[in-house]
């Protein structure tokens, strides 16, 4: 007999249907990212192997991820598998700072950044663009 306080956590039909709708490919890549995690595999391997789990989902979406420095006053990336080199290189190390494209914003304010277009965005609008990127 189960209780409220009963320990065991049990699969709503919610869970289980959401399961199911997952797309196949972003489920094979949760279960690859644990599988690297089990086996020791580095950070910027699990996170490159994430990268490219997300670009498969549209030939349009290039991530990236990119780490605080332990002075917590830059960004490096080190994941994206489908950025632009000449991207990744202009943006290294990238400024934590306000107005500072979306990623030094984000990292600055501590939540969530969203930009449909890097052209208008005062940023990076200038290196992205040089790059061929539309939005970050």
């Amino acid at each position: 007999m189960s209780t409220s306080a009963d320990p065991i956590r049990r699969e709503s039909n919610t869970d289980v249907d959401a399961a199911r709708q997952a797309p196949e490919s972003l489920v094979l890549a949760a279960r690859r990212t644990l599988e690297m995690i089990a086996v020791g595999a580095s950070l910027a391997d699990i996170l490159t192997n994430l990268c490219a789990a997300i670009d498969a989902q549209n030939p349009d979406i290039i991530s990236t991820i990119l780490l605080a420095d332990p002075d917590g006053r830059h960004l490096r990336p080190v994941a994206g598998p489908r950025v632009p080199r000449g991207w990744a290189e202009a943006i290294t190390p990238l400024t934590i700072g306000p107005d500072i494209g979306s990623c030094g914003t984000a990292a600055y304010l501590k939540e969530r950044v969203i930009i449909s277009d890097i052209a208008s965005d005062d940023g990076l609008s200038g290196v992205a663009s040089g790059q061929g990127l539309v939005a970050l």
